[in-house]
């Protein structure tokens, strides 16, 4: 996303934290944090002289290695990180750019707990939009799309989220993606779910497809790690289906690039419930219902596995 110039604020000063991670604030700007192979510089914003840093700093730290495991490193270096402070708890927005190198810009609450901060979604889901190329408008179901899905997925795997928690959050929001009245494929989408929920829909099925079809031995992770060692990133534009293949070749299978032809182009109204009921899980009222005997039920419990 695009991003209006920011404001330059006095530094607050840091002492080196040894927290896994090199922090130091410059005496001409922001405070500079050497974490997960990357370089990012954070500004505060809206700051009082007396604020500490130190949960922001942690969450930023916690942030980055959960996306650099995996994708198998950071996505870019350096990164600028905007944090825009207010006087409560928890995030209300964000938003990535790289037309003028990477930045990632968070509305976060000054007041924030570190529980609350570790709780929080929206630095990983705009540290995963760093991975992607610029792609045409018409392809914005992608680019919001495979952050909406992986944020819980690499959350999983760093630790930080249980099983009930990811699948009922798509339970609950993948019928947003599927399309309503006369909308047509997925290229072009403008509404909300259309774009957020109906580009994870499609990483659902392009992770469970490439799933079947490599005996769980290769992923959506594959794909996208692909295309991150293929040296891409927010800071770069591509075409979509060039980078399709590169991430097809990686998994050894066309399963992206035939589900783009399908669901991209044409009208894809997919059966959630048979959908569901394959990978062996439902919801009950609040609670998730696992049915291990499902035929896809490796395959669910593959998804949030920690590989390593």
């Amino acid at each position: 996303m695009n991003r209006s110039p920011v404001r330059r604020l006095p530094a607050v000063a840091l002492l080196t934290l040894a927290l896994g991670s090199a922090a130091h604030a410059r005496a001409d700007g922001p405070i500079v944090v050497d974490t997960a192979g990357a370089r990012f510089e954070l500004y505060l914003h809206e700051a009082p002289a007396d604020f500490d840093p130190t949960p922001l700093v942690d969450w930023l730290t916690d942030a980055a290695n959960t996306v650099s495991r995996y994708y198998g490193r950071f996505p870019a270096s350096p990164v600028r990180v905007d944090l825009d402070l207010f006087p409560g708890g928890g995030t209300v927005g964000g938003s990535a750019s790289g037309d003028e190198g990477a930045r990632i810009a968070v509305t976060v609450g000054g007041f924030s707990s570190p529980a609350e901060l570790a709780r929080d979604w929206r630095l990983v889901h705009e540290m995963i939009h760093l991975a992607l190329p610029r792609l045409p408008r018409a392809h914005h179901w992608l680019v919001e799309g495979l952050p909406t899905y992986l944020e819980s997925i690499s959350r999983a795997r760093h630790g930080k989220l249980d099983d009930d928690f990811i699948w009922r959050g798509f339970l609950r929001g993948m019928p947003h993606g599927l399309p309503r009245g006369t909308e047509a494929g997925l290229d072009g989408s403008t509404r909300w779910g259309r774009v957020y929920w109906g580009g994870a829909l499609f990483c659902l099925y392009a992770d469970i497809g490439i799933r079947r079809a490599t005996n769980n031995e290769r992923s959506l992770r594959d794909a996208v790690r692909a295309i991150v060692d293929a040296g891409h990133d927010l800071t770069d534009k591509a075409e979509l289906e060039p980078l399709l293949s590169i991430a097809d070749r990686a998994t050894g299978t066309t399963v992206l690039t035939e589900l783009y032809r399908v669901a991209g182009l044409g009208r894809w109204a997919p059966d959630l419930k048979a959908l569901w009921r394959a990978l062996g899980v439902e919801l009950s009222g609040d609670a998730v219902v696992y049915d291990d005997d499902a035929p896809l039920a490796a395959v669910r419990r593959a998804i949030t596995m920690d590989a390593g």
